[in-house]
């Protein structure tokens, strides 16, 4: 058993089951790279720039403003 401060303030006993302790922290871990998997998939590639295409329809748009102004130099 071990005194705990509490979030308001008072001091709990908190008696602690090390092996579900242990246990827990086992399964958080598992989560959190978990998480740094999806994380690193998300940042990656075209998903970087445009995350996730999930819908069966999109329309991409692009900007050919660049291009005019090389064309227009040229007359």
């Amino acid at each position: 058993m071990t005194q705990f401060r509490w979030h308001d303030g008072s001091v709990k006993n908190v008696h602690v089951d090390m092996s579900l302790l242990f246990e827990y922290q086992k399964q958080l871990g598992a989560v959190v790279k978990l998480y740094e998997k999806r994380i690193d998939w998300l940042s990656c590639g075209s998903r970087k720039f445009f995350g996730s295409v999930t819908e069966n329809k999109y329309a991409l748009l692009c900007s050919s403003v660049q291009g005019l102004i090389r064309y227009e130099m040229l007359f």
